[in-house]
């Protein structure tokens, strides 16, 4: 709004002022229109795309009589002059944008879609094929990293040659231990999907790492876990068939299958081999295979089993398995540590520090566990030798010195990365805990100078090796994890080393020449 101030005006000025006003307003509205006006006499731009290309939206695999659609709008191309041509193992069946098939044969078949249309007058094709499988029964097989590809492809092969489609998820191979079931759970999320329709669930890794994986993916698909209620889950097992059947409560509670048939890997052949999935339990009895079969009765609270209930409920909350084994490990490997300080006599920094580096050597391999102890040392070592000549405070040179070797740590794990070599978020805090060691080492180096502190070192390493050994048996972690009640146990144990006073080992063998005196 323009003003116009004035005083005494006459009849001239006053259409002096509507001029004025009138040449504002024009020039506004020619402003506001002048886009417009531009956009309008741009041309238009022609809809029919750069590229062509041919794209099958449809099943890869389908039960046998089933009618399946296969769709061809998300391919590109010009909409005016595009035609299709759907072909099936070289011959025709559809020139629309859909085509729907009924494959009564088992079997595989190649679908083949070409597109074609017309820009500026030139012909252009594209083409994409497409293979579906026909089955008369579908399994799916959830296998861990320690399965052997050459076996999986194997079974996938004598399916095929049965008309029973396996399909398998197979989960990549970690470079630590600790991890494992984590990675299966994000595999079985992402691939929900391929449950359905499947006659029987083949689970097959350590112990019960793969059901684990299976109840916690599942956990918060209701659709799918619906779907597990009407199918038989056959579990596959190197190890004792009672002591998983007792570990996979949990899980066994969360999917709630018609069956779990927990039997040896030559039974998947005969799964494959039988009609229908109600003939597999007689089938391997008749051909003498172990198995055991779960249901409700298999896990009745008893008052000697409440740990275990106690355990299993953990993992129905979506607990890993894999933590709850090193909860459990523990208190047995503060036992053996015990068992060697008190009676065999060996020297190690504390009970705290064994422990800690055992733990570390389960979660991520004895190889990149002594790695990284041997570098959190040496960053420590080679950090406070730097600082002596400052002379800090105690607590200040400490903090400093950690501060390092978590530097250290990074550079390290960036460069192990690079190598294509990853560590589970959950070990982050195991490398955090083993960085202050390095203040233990130099303690005792400061009081007992660095050959004694390398000879703590050597056998507290020794100690963690045997320790490691120990629980990393098969048959002891089964037990461990199926009885939780066992630890138990350990009190008892630690209880009586504590009334030890008889000479330790290594005192009797220091103490031979003085032995041998008293005796002449």
């Amino acid at each position: 709004m323009i003003y116009l101030k004035f005083g005494r005006v006459g009849s001239g000025q006053w259409a002096v002022g509507r001029k004025l006003l009138v040449t504002c307003h024009l020039s506004l509205v020619t402003i506001l229109l002048v886009p417009y006006i531009a956009l309008a006499q741009v041309p238009e731009v022609s809809d029919a795309p750069r590229e062509l290309r041919a794209v099958i939206t449809g099943p890869s695999n389908v039960s046998q009589g089933k009618k399946i659609l296969l769709d061809a709008s998300h391919s590109t191309a010009d909409p005016d002059t595009v035609s299709y041509k759907w072909l099936r193992d070289g011959q025709a069946i559809s020139t629309s944008e859909e085509a729907l098939l009924t494959l009564n044969e088992p079997g595989k078949y190649k679908i083949t879609l070409q597109v074609s249309d017309l820009l500026n007058n030139t012909k252009r094709e594209a083409e994409v094929t497409q293979d579906i499988t026909v089955y008369k029964r579908k399994l799916i097989l959830v296998a861990g990293p320690n399965v052997e590809k050459e076996k999986l492809a194997l079974h996938q092969s004598n399916g095929e040659e049965k008309g029973v489609l396996v399909d398998i998820m197979h989960a990549e191979a970690l470079t630590i231990p600790l991890g494992t079931e984590d990675v299966m759970t994000k595999m079985i999320a992402e691939n929900t999907d391929r449950f359905l329709g499947a006659e029987a669930i083949i689970l097959w890794a350590d112990g019960a790492t793969a059901m684990n994986a299976l109840s916690r993916a599942l956990q918060q698909d209701e659709e799918t876990l619906s779907l597990i209620g009407s199918q038989t889950i056959v579990l596959i097992t190197d190890g004792g068939l009672q002591q998983l059947s007792r570990v996979i409560q949990g899980p066994f509670s969360v999917l709630d299958p018609e069956k779990i048939v927990i039997t040896r890997k030559e039974a998947i052949n005969p799964l494959i081999e039988v009609g229908d999935v109600h003939e597999f339990v007689s089938e391997i009895e008749k051909r003498d295979i172990d198995f055991s079969i779960v249901d409700e009765a298999t896990f009745a609270i008893r008052p000697w089993n409440i740990l275990s209930t106690l355990v299993n409920y953990m993992v129905t909350k979506g607990v890993s398995s894999e933590m709850i084994i090193l909860l459990l490990m523990l208190p047995l490997i503060l036992t053996i540590i015990t068992f060697l300080k008190q009676v065999v006599g060996v020297t190690t920094f504390g009970l705290y520090t064994p422990a800690v580096i055992t733990l570390s050597l389960v979660a991520l391999g004895w190889e990149i566990g002594l790695v990284l102890l041997a570098v959190i040392l040496f960053a420590g070592y080679l950090t406070r030798a730097f600082m002596k000549r400052y002379r800090l405070l105690y607590f200040p040179k400490i903090a400093t010195i950690l501060t390092v070797i978590s530097l250290v740590l990074l550079v390290v794990l960036a460069v192990a990365a690079s190598f294509g070599i990853t560590l589970a978020p959950d070990t982050i805090f195991i490398l955090l805990i083993m960085a202050t060691l390095s203040e233990e080492f130099m303690s005792v180096k400061a009081e007992m100078g660095l050959r004694n502190a390398l000879m703590a070192v050597g056998e507290t390493v020794i100690v963690a090796l045997v320790c490691f050994v120990i629980v990393q048996w098969a048959v002891l972690k089964s037990l461990i994890i199926a009885y939780p009640e066992t630890v138990f146990l350990t009190i008892v144990v630690n209880i009586f080393l504590g009334k030890w006073t008889g000479l330790r080992l290594s005192e009797t063998l220091r103490f031979k020449e003085i032995f041998r005196y008293m005796e002449e």
